[in-house]
């Protein structure tokens, strides 16, 4: 559940980042999905089918997680390639992390909550977007 979720974590400032992203998450319609150590940021399909779209997962270490979101894209016929250039966007943000090599809808590692911090507003920025990508692409 979201209170020993926010239990686990040590941190008042991640704390509070989650929170903020918690937040976006209901903004745009994603759903949280708890699980033992994590959240993931789910957006139902545009298209109506059952079809979950992970946009990011948080865990109670402090560290944000992408990934599952193209093949996810595939199975509602919409263009992968937005998962892809969603983690491009998201690895240029912070030095020493990389689209993973062998998955490209994957970061090369997780954001460190003390990464995001500073730069929470272009991360929000970056989902905001690729949302409105993903809806765009299931109406056209």
């Amino acid at each position: 559940s979201e209170d020993i979720f926010f239990n686990e974590i040590q941190d008042d400032s991640t704390r509070r980042l989650f929170q903020r992203l918690l937040a976006l998450a209901s903004e745009i319609g994603a759903e949280q999905t708890w699980g033992a150590n994590s959240v993931s940021i789910r957006l139902p399909d545009p298209k109506g089918s059952k079809q979950m779209l992970t946009l990011f997962l948080l865990s109670t270490n402090g560290d944000i997680w992408t990934g599952w979101l193209a093949a996810q894209l595939q199975k509602i016929s919409i263009d992968e390639t937005i998962s892809h250039d969603f983690v491009k966007r998201l690895s240029a943000l912070f030095p020493g992390i990389t689209p993973h090599k062998k998955y490209p809808d994957s970061l090369s590692r997780g954001i460190k909550s003390s990464e995001l911090e500073p730069k929470v507003d272009e991360f929000i920025s970056i989902v905001r977007d690729t949302v409105t990508k993903i809806q765009q692409q299931a109406i056209g």
